[in-house]
């Protein structure tokens, strides 16, 4: 739907997955509306605005939570498959369109529509956290935030309840799963639309988090399609759901393995297995932490200098089997001439919805710096690396880019659309790249030979300009 250079109507998707496969009947009742396919039920039910699902594989039966301020003026089955729904909004009077779709075996689509893109959108739970309807089992929550798997009791007193996609203290890969350790099964929530979205951990009457999705406005307004899906698993627990994952990004973005990768490559194999070593801040003491490093036995390595090593000890850890690098912030800049934390303040800085340039961090000598678009980052870091690598044989960077700005405050996609083009004009607003974030780069280690790896090109259709370099 991104794609779409035309978008009619705002368009709010949910997609729930199965993995069962799905035959067709359907049946409206009074108090709801209930489509079937195969061993798939959904149920609506109106009075709460609930969908019920029910997975005969697993025996699980599945219900979100209360949406109280979104009523269901009017439901029909426009297949058996398929329901359309009307919607009312109590606290601001906003009307929308809901579709519900079984298809496939495999998933189940709801969609809610605006006539306008510019219908107002602070932020929108839809649908409700999906939960156990009897839950006797002690379930876990799995995520991935800040680069850190994480597998916690849904009782655990984790200091985080909320998760932008697209944020420092974001989910890394757009999804969070719920599994029941013992028998193998549950749910993989899957941010497909990831841009102004976050996931919340919002606890039952009981005390126990559930995953939240949560829509924010593309400033203040819907601006274009969401969508998020549940893809339910019947065993393997967090690793079919990784599995899952990477599936859909094989079908929908074009996802490469580290092999496919290394076959252009080759240092990509060293990713592999390679412990990351921070700081070596004292330079002469690197080849001697290296070489204790390969008698201890260590076999892989990724040593990143805070500043530049002398080339020919970088060629002896090389040697070791290591991979060399260096810390890359090309986020925060003072005004000036080009350069690593110097760029236009007028012309590259990222913009908020006044206009105004965005802060970025403070100086320690108390100067204010701030927010390089991440389209111009993209722009600027080649010829950056190019020079770099025509001095020191670098085998590996480490990208800092900010994806975006935090969605509340501006736009997530950014340049590729219609609120970010509305800009003043002389600013550029910070646009989604796929450049993401804290981000591990293998380079050919020649001279002009700059590298920009990317997280698996989750967003093909992004217009914004912000690419990495032909090759990376």
């Amino acid at each position: 739907m991104s794609s779409r250079r035309r978008r009619p109507r705002a368009t709010l998707c949910v997609i729930a997955g199965l993995a069962a496969p799905l035959a067709a009947s359907g049946a409206h009742a009074e108090r709801g509306l209930t489509i079937r396919s195969g061993g798939l039920s959904v149920e609506l039910r109106r009075e709460t605005h609930q969908y019920a699902v029910t997975d005969r594989r697993t025996g699980r039966a599945w219900i979100t939570a209360p949406l109280k301020d979104l009523a269901v003026t009017d439901a029909e089955a426009a297949s058996s498959e398929r329901m359309a729904l009307k919607l009312h909004e109590r606290s601001t009077g906003r009307a929308f369109r809901a579709d519900v779709r079984v298809w496939n075996g495999a998933n189940v689509t709801f969609r809610l529509e605006a006539d306008n893109l510019r219908t107002p959108l602070g932020r929108l739970d839809y649908p409700g956290a999906m939960r156990l309807q009897r839950d006797p089992s002690e379930l876990s929550l799995v995520f991935c935030n800040r680069s850190c798997g994480q597998l916690v009791g849904r009782r655990d007193d984790y200091p985080t309840k909320g998760f932008w996609r697209f944020g420092n203290l974001g989910l890394d890969m757009p999804w969070t799963g719920v599994i029941d350790a013992e028998r193998g099964d549950g749910y993989m929530l899957l941010l497909e639309t990831p841009y102004d979205a976050a996931v919340f951990l919002v606890p039952d009457e009981r005390g126990r988090h559930w995953p939240q999705t949560a829509w924010h406005g593309e400033f203040d307004r819907i601006g274009y399609a969401r969508r998020v899906s549940y893809r339910f698993t019947a065993s393997g627990g967090y690793v079919a759901q990784a599995k899952a994952y990477r599936e859909y990004l094989r079908r929908t973005a074009g996802w490469r393995s580290l092999a496919d990768k290394a076959r252009e490559r080759p240092n990509v194999n060293l990713l592999r297995g390679a412990a990351i070593t921070w700081g070596a801040s004292v330079i002469p003491s690197a080849i001697k932490f290296a070489e204790e490093a390969r008698d201890a036995g260590i076999r892989r390595a990724i040593i990143n200098a805070n500043g530049k090593f002398p080339p020919a000890d970088m060629e002896r850890m090389g040697s070791f089997g290591y991979l060399v690098g260096e810390y890359d912030n090309v986020t925060d800049i003072f005004d000036g001439p080009p350069g690593f934390t110097s760029d236009s303040v007028e012309r590259y800085a990222a913009r908020d919805r006044t206009g105004q340039p965005y802060k970025g961090w403070q100086h320690m000598d108390g100067r204010q710096m701030y927010r390089r678009a991440t389209w111009r980052a993209v722009e600027f870091y080649p010829s950056f690396l190019e020079g770099v690598l025509r001095q020191y044989p670098f085998t590996a960077r480490f990208l800092d880019i900010s994806s975006t700005i935090d969605p509340p405050r501006i736009g997530a996609r950014g340049i590729g659309n219609r609120a970010a083009r509305s800009c003043r004009i002389g600013a550029s607003c910070m646009p989604r790249s796929p450049v993401a974030a804290w981000l591990w780069a293998a380079s050919a280690a020649r001279p002009g030979a700059p590298t920009c790896s990317t997280t698996p090109r989750a967003q093909p259709a992004d217009r914004s300009g912000g690419r990495c370099p032909s090759g990376a």
